[in-house]
């Protein structure tokens, strides 16, 4: 308009300003809207009411507000007000009017972008609560995935090396070209923004290039963890990844991260390989998460906890690409901590019936005092899964636990992804509690450890001591009775008889060790003799 000797009025600036935040463009609308207050000195009100409208959309209520209030202080008549109220008897009459004509057309707005959220939605922001306890154990370190984190400063060195991994991706004869996956990805940005509980300010095309970069990384980088053959081609390459002995551990930790998480059938839509497919690529990765044996349940669709299925509206898009892998199509799995947590699932879970009138205890005595009261600890079944615990006969059967730096970061996520959705039976908030419940001192962490039972890497008794004491905190069970409250109820239960106390005592004190309990038999051996010799004596005078 200014080649032509046509300076840009506020009209073309608001056609522009609302095009722009049409297109989810809120930054580049926002500049222009500031560009016109430079040189037209001040804005009309319909451009504040479609600023006001677009802010409202991304969610930036704050500014929304600013930007009335703004409107306000320059006062109504310079706004052009009396256009959008109409004819009013009198100058302050139309000031009032129209402020609050003004401020009910941006409430509005704001109502009309408003929606519930999808049922589909499965990744969350970790609570507050839970973030403070331990901030560090929720973040990335090494890599973004998904917009939560997208763009972060310490994790841009990644951003470069998914460029290279998508290169090579594009690479495998068996693949379609990048416009393809471009076009695919862009019919299923609308699904896979209703699977994020917040609403990202990415526009449409930056959305679909996080999509495709993070994709097309973890893909690569799974089939690269399987078949080392393949992390090459041609010349040897270094590989930050695989040729530096920390990031591997790191980078496991931040793929299961709740916020770190890409929906899995975005893999799926990506994945096009000839003989290892999204599938088996999850299983050879995260089998040192999970029993493999349970792995391979949870894969071929026998049982996995569903959070809710997807919307019809995927059979358009998988009409024009590959059918989907079974593990999504079936299982409902939604994400890799969704899938690990189902893997989690203890063997005979099932919704525990309650009495309510009685009493329901979710706590317990610690491991010292259990064992004082002849408890006895024995490792759990090699075969069962790390949730199951079981009473019986004065045995308590726990499965073995390794014990390393990332284990908290583990569970607090698999605790975090729990406690943003409803399960009927929360088995990871149960296992804090129950465990945080059993350990009090360093003294119950060493016998757990005598026992076989933990597998400390992780450093002093103390630091894992304190790992479980805090791992329940700020965790709720909310309407539901913890899993293993009958556990809890018989260990109650067994613990009070003073018998079994006393047996216990007996035993600890006086046949601890092979010495001691011949020393005890030989004085009860001396005992019965004298006892003996006297009563032959009495008779015999």
């Amino acid at each position: 308009m200014d080649e032509k000797g046509f300076p840009p009025c506020p009209a073309a600036y608001c056609s522009l300003i609302n095009s722009l935040g049409k297109a989810k463009r809120y930054e580049a609308a926002n500049e222009l809207f500031q560009e016109l207050k430079e040189n037209c000195g001040s804005s009309s009100a319909r451009v504040y009411a479609v600023m006001i409208k677009h802010f409202g959309k991304c969610g930036r209520l704050s500014e929304a507000v600013d930007l009335f209030n703004e409107m306000k202080k320059l006062g109504c008549t310079k706004l052009g007000l009396a256009w959008m109220d109409g004819a009013s008897s009198s100058r302050s009459s139309v000031k009032n009017n129209g402020a609050d004509k003004m401020l009910a057309t941006a409430m509005r707005d704001i109502l009309q972008t408003v929606s519930n959220l999808s049922p589909e939605c499965c990744i969350h922001r970790v609570p507050e609560k839970l973030r403070g306890v331990n901030e560090a154990a929720y973040n990335p370190r090494v890599v973004s995935i998904g917009p939560y984190h997208h763009g972060k400063e310490s994790l841009k060195v990644m951003e470069e090396h998914k460029w290279r991994y998508l290169n090579d991706f594009l690479r495998l004869s068996h693949l379609k070209r990048l416009e393809d996956y471009v076009t695919a990805l862009r019919k299923l940005e609308p699904m896979v923004r209703e699977c994020y509980a917040e609403t990202i300010e990415l526009n449409s095309d930056e959305f679909v290039k996080m999509m495709l970069l993070d994709g097309c990384f973890i893909i690569m980088f799974l089939l690269r963890h399987k078949l080392p053959d393949r992390r090459f081609r041609g010349d040897p390459i270094f590989d930050p990844i695989f040729d530096t002995m920390w990031m591997l551990d790191a980078l496991r930790i931040d793929m299961i991260l709740l916020e770190n998480q890409l929906p899995f059938f975005v893999l799926e839509h990506l994945d096009k390989l000839n003989a290892d497919d999204v599938r088996q690529l999850t299983i050879s990765y995260f089998n040192k998460f999970v029993k493999m044996d349970k792995m391979e349940e949870i894969l071929n669709n026998r049982y996995l906890l569903p959070i809710s299925s997807r919307p019809n509206s995927s059979q358009e898009v998988q009409s024009e690409l590959q059918p989907l892998a079974p593990f999504s199509r079936e299982s409902q799995g939604k994400h890799f901590l969704h899938f690990l947590h189902s893997c989690y699932r203890p063997s005979s879970l099932g919704a525990p019936f309650f009495d309510r009138r009685k009493r329901i205890e979710e706590c317990t005595r610690s491991v010292t005092e259990l064992d004082k009261a002849g408890v006895k600890f024995k490792v759990g079944s090699i075969t069962s899964c790390s949730l199951d615990m079981k009473f019986s006969g004065g045995v308590l059967e726990i499965p073995h636990l390794v014990i390393n730096d990332y284990t908290e970061s583990f569970f607090r996520n698999l605790i975090a992804f729990e406690q943003c959705h409803q399960f009927d039976v929360p088995y990871m908030a149960s296992y804090s509690v129950l465990m945080d419940s059993l350990i009090n001192t360093p003294n119950d962490v060493a016998l757990l450890i005598h026992y076989g039972i933990f597998e400390n890497f992780l450093g002093s008794n103390e630091e894992v001591a304190l790992l479980f004491n805090k791992l329940s905190k700020e965790v709720s069970l909310g309407m539901n009775v913890s899993y293993y409250s009958d556990i809890c109820e018989a260990l109650n239960a067994y613990g009070s008889i003073r018998r079994h106390r006393w047996k216990a005592s007996l035993k600890r004190d006086y046949f601890n060790t092979p010495w001691t309990s011949i020393s005890v038999a030989a004085a009860a051996f001396l005992i019965i003799l004298t006892l003996i010799q006297t009563i032959f004596h009495r008779f015999t005078t």
